[in-house]
């Protein structure tokens, strides 16, 4: 036995909040297409559900965009935009919280 915590996460890089982020993100996108809300949802309307502040929704959204698991619009103010989950994000999501 080596009197590490069999438990913790071997990767230095790994940050529970940011993935706490991005499961939230996913969910609420998830949600938002399983209740028929339509495809798109605006960054305000996913900041609030998701409950995180705007700088931390747009890092998380960058993560989720360069996984192409969420496709991203913003409008040329820079401040607002549209989030949509991609083919490859609706198959994730529906791998991780099931059909509705």
């Amino acid at each position: 036995m080596t009197g590490q915590d069999p438990h913790a996460n071997p990767d230095p890089d790994w940050d529970p909040q940011a993935h706490t982020a991005l499961l939230s993100i996913l969910a609420v996108c998830w949600e938002a297409g399983q209740a028929g809300d339509g495809r798109a949802m605006s960054l305000a309307r996913l900041r609030k559900r998701a409950g995180l502040p705007m700088s931390e929704l747009r890092r998380t959204l960058v993560d989720l965009e360069e996984g192409n698991l969420l496709a991203v619009r913003m409008e040329p103010d820079g401040a607002t935009g549209t989030v949509w989950l991609t083919e490859g994000g609706t198959a994730l999501c529906r791998e991780l919280f099931g059909a509705a």
